[in-house]
């Protein structure tokens, strides 16, 4: 089995290059707050998790 180099034509870059610039990740920092949380999905990594949820747009109660 063997792999082909593929080359890059001028209008694929164009796309790879527009589609890069819509993937940028959360650009609001509630968004960025709330991208903070994916590590604590199993709870392993919970330390401040109240204060985290709190920024991520939680309300005080809820964190709790």
């Amino acid at each position: 089995m063997f792999c082909r180099s593929r080359t890059l034509t001028p209008a694929a870059l164009a796309a790879h290059r527009a589609n890069a610039l819509k993937s940028t990740g959360p650009r609001t920092d509630q968004g960025k707050a709330r991208v903070a949380l994916n590590p604590l999905k199993h709870g392993r990594y919970a330390v401040n998790l109240p204060e985290k949820l709190v920024r991520a747009g939680y309300r005080e109660s809820e964190a709790e």
